[in-house]
């Protein structure tokens, strides 16, 4: 049949018929797809707010040594606080309260240590982190006033500057108190506590609880692992939560881990930090196999 006769109507050719099918089959296709595009189209994302820079008040009469560090610390996203003597530090503190003070002691005398050591951060309740460099007779240096020996860094000349900016923004860094960790005197998970105000872990018995004295880093070192709640932590997070004052290599972290667990082995908990391939370490509580709570 060459093409269909409608009443009154001229012959309409099937090629002709076909086309008109093939473009209305066309529009519906290109209406869908525009319809499906609009409705997928993913909203304007929101702008990423700047991040904060942290504030380093810079004292050093060398006006050579006070430009490298301003460079160095500016490189690291810092924003350095200039001044060439105590006098002008003092005067840039109570128009703006840094979150590090960076001294360099050759040339001032204890009255500057001691305020550099003692400033308090803007709630008045805390003191601002120090970075103390010198050429010799740094240990000799106390930390004054309510500056805990965590907040002070002591640094001999000559410098190493990319072991010195590591230690400097370890200082910058919120401490595991900031997370809370350090909002209860003691750390407690399952069978296993950890007092913060004292090196001793406790183990819960049959009979009760029992007291285990751990040294001092071995016992920051439990207390890093317990506050992750069995999640596992990298060598680097423990070094820094653990070391903060001082430039520690991952070796270190290692062979303190190796202490801790014969330390745990002799008071009957062995098996208790488990390593974790390519990460660091976590602890495993299943370990324990002491008395439900």
């Amino acid at each position: 049949m060459a093409g269909l006769r409608a009443p009154g109507a001229s012959v309409i050719g099937l090629s002709q018929v076909r086309r008109t099918i093939r473009g209305m089959r066309l529009t519906l296709a290109s209406t869908a797809t525009v319809t499906s595009t609009a409705a997928v189209t993913p909203p304007p994302p929101r702008p990423t707010p700047a991040p904060v820079r942290k504030t380093v008040l810079l004292v050093a009469a060398d006006a050579q040594l006070r430009e490298l560090l301003s460079l160095q610390l500016r490189a690291a996203g810092c924003f350095p606080m200039t001044a060439a003597h105590a006098a002008e530090a003092r005067r840039l503190a109570t128009q703006v309260v840094p979150d590090l003070v960076l001294l360099d002691t050759d040339g001032v005398d204890a009255a500057d240590i001691a305020w550099a050591t003692t400033l308090l951060q803007a709630d008045g309740t805390r003191p601002v982190p120090a970075a103390l460099l010198g050429s010799n007779g740094l240990q000799a240096v106390p930390p004054a006033g309510p500056a805990a020996p965590a907040l002070l860094l002591r640094v001999a000349k000559p410098l190493e500057m990319a072991g010195l900016m590591r230690q400097l923004l370890r200082l910058l860094r919120p401490p595991p108190d900031a997370a809370g960790l350090r909002s209860r005197q003691r750390l407690r998970a399952g069978a296993l506590e950890v007092d913060r105000q004292r090196p001793v872990l406790r183990l819960r018995r049959a009979e009760g609880w029992a007291e285990v004295d751990l040294p001092w880093t071995e016992h920051r070192l439990l207390a890093c692992l317990l506050g992750e709640a069995g999640r596992a932590c990298s060598r680097a997070d423990i070094r820094d939560a653990v070391w903060r004052d001082g430039d520690v290599n991952l070796r270190t972290v290692d062979q303190y881990v190796r202490r801790l667990r014969r330390s745990l082995a002799r008071a009957g908990a062995p098996g208790l930090v488990k390593t974790v391939n390519g990460l660091g370490y976590r602890l495993d509580l299943a370990a324990l196999a002491l008395p439900a709570a």
